[in-house]
């Protein structure tokens, strides 16, 4: 009886492995959570078997719950961080489109050189003028704005966010797992 429910565990190890659903996680966890090791240890006594294969059976069980909270709880803080960049995304762009607008002056939807380059420094940016001159048009519009903006500031990242990151993923920890590798930071 031990030995099926600790079949079990490794089954639900094997499935669980680089899982990346929330649901079927959650899933693996309810299977492991319907192991009743009080039940298994009563019917140990009653079988014949050591008491040691329910404690076998118990230590394996809570060592794949925590390992499946781990793989959870990473998964969580990844989408917590990918909403969060998504949120952040959507205010630069905003933030593009009302600049944008404050620098198209004539509403013609595109800006000229001199309006492009004071649009990018007003953003904090530098070399409009050469920027104008690899896009080869008159005026620059706004798609071809926010491309180019997401262009400059999307692999842009100060150590300070990056250890944020890990913080956010890790849930606090000097170190982060994936995939049964350790990351520290």
């Amino acid at each position: 009886l031990a030995s099926d429910h600790i079949q079990t565990i490794e089954r639900i190890l094997k499935s669980a492995d680089n899982c990346t659903d929330e649901v079927k996680l959650r899933e693996y966890l309810k299977e492991l959570d319907g192991i009743d090791i009080k039940k298994l240890t009563i019917m140990s006594v009653k079988n014949a078997e050591t008491l040691h294969d329910a404690d076998d059976v118990h230590f394996w069980r809570e060592n794949t719950r925590e390992k499946l909270n781990n793989q959870l709880n990473a998964l969580m803080a990844e989408k917590k961080a990918l909403e969060t960049r998504n949120s952040l995304q959507k205010t630069l762009v905003h933030e593009w489109r009302e600049t944008f607008s404050k620098f198209d002056k004539a509403k013609r939807g595109g800006l000229l050189q001199v309006e492009f380059s004071a649009c990018l420094q007003a953003l904090g940016e530098n070399g409009g003028n050469e920027v104008f001159s690899k896009f080869g048009v008159k005026h620059v519009t706004l798609e071809m704005f926010i491309a180019h903006m997401k262009s400059i500031t999307e692999d842009r990242m100060t150590l300070s966010d990056l250890k944020d990151s890990f913080q956010l993923v890790s849930g606090n920890k000097s170190f982060i797992m994936r995939n049964g590798e350790q990351y520290d930071f």
